[in-house]
């Protein structure tokens, strides 16, 4: 049997052990649950906006039952989400997709008047925890007075609802009231459309804040926001706009409770307004920013959280702030700090840091930014090539033109100097004007820019590597330079001539020519392109080895050190015809290869120039087989290379190979006129013959070379085998391990042991119940154990 029916076999074997799997793509799919039953009755979409570190990463669009797919990069990532409906979670992104369920209740509205007639055009607003919530569906009722919508599952929901009479003026009637929609809940409105709406003026109370230092109140304070009070200080509308007037913030409103925000953006406590005016202290901490300098810092903007101020002839400015955590900002770098219950002394002595920047091209001095320890950066304008600034302490860095120039630190006046020189690369070679070079600083592959050729660029002094991009740069090397000075960098391209012929002699165009780095084709290929009529290839590459190859036919080393040329040789071109069961190949061409007997080299192309009409380069002492084909056979100019099939069957209990089980039919494609290897495996019952095309043999194993297009084989089993053969598994297998083949019964015999083309591969004796296996390589067998008690025909597969 030959290497390809048997690597066939082994495939088959293996597949029926695998189990399938089945292909799955990230993706999230939404489900809004009832309790546990799926609801599908609205066609409205549900906004879910997804979270990491509190930042919005992306957002989807949810309907009943729907998946939204995801990226690849997104597998493995976890996310907080948030639908505009208030359903909160988390998800981590599986490869094989995601389900989120979004429980939601029912609530079914109906409103009558009161003579029980059906009002149209009621509305009704939701609201849960002090703000209105999202409803998917109808929140207004129909002509029969009905209406229905969902809303999150919530205990405590209150709702307004609304309905204007038109006959009486346009009159609006309202109803309020709660309701516990934790399961699907009903809601029954009646209005009284004979009673005009009464308004009943509130009593409003006076409300004074005082901001204060110590027993003093302060000056100046400007106005803030008067906010019903709620502890997550979000999405709220303001109720009033205070002014400071007579060291105070005033204000009238009714009994209920408030705070405030003040400039500075720090809430008061709670504020409760019961039967009687309220007076409120603030107590507020002076914060002193002083500097050790007067100058550059007097009169010098400064600002926390905002507020800007300017400092005096100190050189300081004062704040009055409640306790909490603010930001200043000063001398271009913004600090957090903390207010406690004290008043506090922040220091912001800065110092005097002169800044030059050295470069042989003056028009190069802009692009220059200073970045603060807080990721701030700043433009620095410099005059004759430097600049004098006043920075805090600190760490900074300076960049040039986005690239990272220079670390210091602000720790004492300092003169700062970064150098800038010029970088340009030249060739001896003409090509296309947006050829270019990467160029990136030394350590960071993933991050370079691309220079072109002949024209000038500057970087600051320091580490870098480049490597080529163009025509001729395939699998180049990246160069380091230590950039201390201006310099050019000139490539060397040497022409490489690959000629291409075939065995006798005459120029093989069309032919692809793969050239490689190195001295085996292990790296990826440096260029490569097909011959042309003249069977030659031309190309530039660097001073080094190269390893070239044409399709697999021939390969040669080449070392270049200038302009060099190498032939190589393939086949002679040969035509030939092609069948399938008798009639003209007219198949995927596309996809129709060759194979050398013995495996060498690529598959082999085969061009179709008609109906069966096939051209490939081939060698008139090798032998050749079809892709997906039993079999091989001589192929020379003129001759018909007959394609057909054989089906091999059995009958009674027994194994046919190639096949994998019993009273099965197994149909493989065959070279017509290639020998191939037939064996009959009993199991359980005894083996009788083959009948092949009509024709019957008694030998179990048999090479059969085909004549005829279509050929059919069985293999026919009958009677019993004598003795322990029925203690054989009924599909032809015994137990066994990877060390052991466990028979039913002690036993003395000798057992063979055979690969599934018939190879004898081991002859042992047998003194008990158990056969050693361990010494056998992964593959599949069939034992024949020849005892005293009779004898037992089995296969197995080694792991």
């Amino acid at each position: 049997m030959n290497k390809k029916l048997q690597s066939l076999m082994l495939a088959i074997v293996a597949m029926l052990m695998m189990p399938s799997v089945a292909k799955a793509e990230a993706g999230i799919t939404f489900k809004f649950m009832n309790d546990v039953t799926e609801v599908t009755e609205f066609d409205s979409s549900v906004n879910v906006y997804f979270y990491q570190d509190a930042i919005e990463a992306f957002e989807l669009y949810a309907y009943p039952n729907s998946y939204q797919q995801l990226s690849d990069d997104q597998v493995g990532q976890t996310y907080y989400y948030r639908t505009q409906m208030g359903h909160t979670g988390e998800v981590t992104i599986a490869a094989e997709g995601n389900t989120i369920e979004l429980q939601i209740r029912k609530v079914t509205v109906t409103a009558k008047d009161q003579e029980d007639n059906p009002l149209n055009g009621v509305r009704l607003d939701m609201y849960a925890h002090g703000k209105g919530v999202t409803c998917i569906g109808d929140v207004s009722t129909n002509s029969e007075g009905q209406c229905s919508f969902y809303v999150v599952p919530d205990a405590n929901y209150a709702y307004s609802a609304s309905y204007y009479n038109y006959y009486t003026g346009y009159t609006n009637y309202e109803l309020t009231g709660a309701v516990d929609v934790t399961n699907d809940a009903q809601v029954d409105l009646i209005f009284n459309l004979e009673a005009s709406p009464e308004i009943t003026p509130e009593t409003k109370y006076q409300l004074k804040i005082v901001p204060r230092h110590g027993q003093y109140p302060l000056q100046n304070m400007g106005s803030v926001s008067l906010y019903p009070y709620s502890e997550e200080k979000a999405d709220l509308s303001d109720i009033s706009w205070l002014n400071y007037y007579n060291d105070c913030w005033s204000t009238w409103q009714v009994p209920g409770s408030y705070m405030i925000q003040d400039p500075y953006g720090a809430w008061s406590d709670e504020i409760k307004i019961e039967n009687e005016g309220k007076l409120v202290y603030l107590d507020y901490y002076k914060v002193t920013f002083t500097s050790k300098n007067t100058d550059p810092n007097m009169l010098k903007d400064f600002s926390v959280n905002g507020q800007g101020m300017k400092t005096d002839g100190k050189g300081q400015v004062d704040y009055y702030l409640q306790p909490g955590t603010y930001t200043y900002f000063h001398a271009g770098t913004s600090t957090e700090f903390t207010v406690g219950k004290q008043d506090m002394t922040i220091d912001v002595t800065c110092y005097n840091v002169k800044i030059n920047v050295v470069c042989s091209d003056p028009s190069q001095l802009n692009g220059i930014e200073l970045q603060s320890a807080d990721g701030s950066r700043q433009n620095l304008s410099l005059k004759n090539g430097s600049i004098e600034t006043a920075l805090q302490p600190g760490d900074y860095k300076l960049y040039y033109n986005g690239m990272l120039a220079k670390e210091f630190k602000a720790d004492a006046n300092k003169t700062v100097e970064i150098k800038l020189f010029s970088v340009k690369f030249t060739r001896n070679v003409e090509g296309n004007q947006y050829d270019y070079v990467y160029f990136s600083k030394s350590g960071d592959r993933n991050s370079y820019e691309n220079l072109y050729y002949n024209r000038v660029y500057y970087y600051p002094e320091g580490d870098y590597f480049f490597t080529y991009n163009d025509p001729w740069s395939g699998n180049t090397r990246w160069t380091d330079v230590n950039l201390n000075e201006d310099k050019t960098f000139r490539r060397m391209l040497y022409k490489l001539t690959v000629n291409v012929a075939d065995k006798q002699g005459a120029p093989a165009g069309g032919i692809y020519v793969n050239i490689y780095r190195g001295t085996s084709g292990s790296n990826s290929s440096v260029t490569g392109g097909s011959t042309d009529d003249n069977g030659q290839f031309m190309t530039y590459v660097d001073a080094d080895d190269y390893y070239i190859v044409v399709e697999g036919y021939d390969t040669k080393n080449v070392k270049v050190t200038g302009d060099d040329a190498v032939s190589l040789t393939v086949p002679t071109m040969v035509h030939f015809n092609v069948t399938l069961n008798g009639e003209p190949y007219t198949q995927d061409s596309y996809h129709f290869y060759l194979y050398a007997e013995n495996h060498e080299g690529d598959n082999i192309n085969v061009t179709f120039t008609g109906a069966g009409k096939a051209q490939a380069r081939l060698d008139t002492n090798v032998k050749y087989g079809v892709w997906n084909y039993q079999g091989v056979t001589t192929i020379t100019e003129g001759s018909t290379l007959a394609l057909g099939t054989i089906s091999v069957n059995s009958t009674g209990s027994g194994l046919a190979f190639p096949q994998s089980s019993w009273n099965a039919t197994s149909t493989y494609q065959i070279v017509v006129g290639a020998p191939m290897r037939l064996a009959a495996v009993p199991v359980g019952e005894k083996f009788t013959k083959w009948t092949i095309n009509g024709v019957d043999y008694t030998d179990p194993m048999i090479d059969f070379t085909t004549k005829t297009h279509t050929t059919t084989a069985t293999a026919v089993f009958g009677g019993t085998v004598p003795s322990m053969i029925r203690s054989v598994q009924t599909d032809g297998t015994i137990d066994y391990d990877d060390n052991y083949i466990n028979l039913p019964q002690d036993v003395e015999g000798t057992a063979n042991i055979y690969t599934l083309d018939g190879k004898q591969v081991k002859s042992i004796g047998v003194i008990g119940d158990k056969v050693g296996i361990y010494d056998l390589p992964a593959g599949a067998y069939i034992m024949s154990l020849k005892s005293d008690a009779g004898i037992i025909n089995a296969r197995f597969l080694k792991k």
